[in-house]
């Protein structure tokens, strides 16, 4: 059943989010109807693209359950949350080519409306009961939202929805105040590579071919990928190789730390879902806990360094005039 809830919050963010977009096209041709195309272009594609992508990772289920009645189900878990958002940007990548504006340019016009509304999608999943929440939390001190979300057997478990939500939004003002040149890129990288540790938090995760968390893997090839491209034009204007592709091969370096990390955590590589075949319960005491919080620390340290990395890269990239 469709949830009524989820589907306002959806369309007001929406609305808002074009209202936002309008405000940033200012320069760009016909912005009325860029904002416009734009806003159908990429909802109708992300509607679509959400769903086709989970079918796409959840081959095996879908052709038990049936491709026909899985598309035109109800049920919002049979989303791919970066299949919608693939099918944001090609809408607006679209947007761009039928209103006579250059696609790179209007895609960096859009950017930070794309990050709100990506945070706008995180918050919206409060209404779909722990779709978005991570593990079963036990200390009476983190029971309390934003943190975490209760059910009505007072039981808590992390809010990852929320803290998604809240990084986006970080993004989002960074991506509005601080990238003046490569926007759309930059603002995208930074959304995948937080993803990374976030989807890691997630009880409930798209597994593909067994033990893969599918779009924590997607979010790191779209990183890598964007240090590449950068790497790439850089090598172009004869900086060093070694310059040119350092961050993306410490991106290589860390998705196998991630891996190992992972491993680590007991999910067998990316594995199972469920919060008990994850070990997320603390029976196992104070020393589980650790672990846990070692392996995100390592987690967090490895981002943080790409992060580093990608604002060196873009720092050469403006010097050489690389996105004018």
């Amino acid at each position: 059943m469709i949830n009524t809830s989820y589907v306002f919050w959806m369309a007001d963010s929406v609305l808002v989010c074009a209202a936002v977009h309008y405000c940033l096209a200012a320069g760009l041709k016909r912005r009325g109807l860029l904002s416009a195309v734009t806003c159908v272009f990429s909802t109708a594609l992300g509607i679509v693209l959400a769903r086709l992508a989970y079918c796409l990772i959840q081959i095996n289920y879908v052709v038990y359950d049936g491709f026909w009645e899985t598309v035109w189900s109800g049920e919002i878990s049979y989303t791919s949350y970066y299949g919608g958002m693939a099918g944001a940007i090609l809408g607006a990548w679209l947007g761009a080519v039928a209103t006579g504006n250059r696609p790179m340019q209007a895609l960096n016009a859009w950017a930070p409306a794309g990050a709100l509304m990506a945070a706008q999608a995180r918050f919206a999943e409060y209404f779909l009961d722990r779709l978005g929440a991570g593990r079963y939390l036990e200390a009476p001190a983190v029971k309390f939202f934003p943190l975490a979300i209760g059910n009505e057997y007072d039981e808590w478990y992390l809010a990852v929805f929320m803290l998604a939500g809240f990084a986006y939004l970080a993004i989002f003002i960074v991506s509005l105040v601080r990238f003046k040149k490569a926007r759309f890129m930059r603002t995208l990288f930074y959304l995948c590579l937080v993803q990374v540790i976030l989807e890691s938090l997630r009880n409930q995760s798209l597994i593909w071919s067994e033990f893969v968390r599918a779009e924590q893997l997607l979010c790191m090839v779209a990183a890598e990928a964007v240090l590449v491209v950068v790497g790439v034009r850089l090598r172009r204007r004869g900086e060093p190789p070694v310059r040119a592709f350092l961050p993306a091969a410490a991106g290589l370096l860390c998705a196998g730390v991630f891996v190992a990390v992972e491993f680590v955590l007991g999910n067998k590589l990316f594995a199972s879902s469920a919060a008990e075949d994850l070990d997320f319960y603390d029976e196992a005491g104070g020393g589980d806990t650790l672990k846990r919080l070692l392996a995100y620390g390592v987690m967090a340290l490895g981002l943080a360094l790409l992060g580093v990395l990608e604002c060196r890269l873009m720092r050469r990239a403006r010097d050489k005039d690389l996105f004018a």
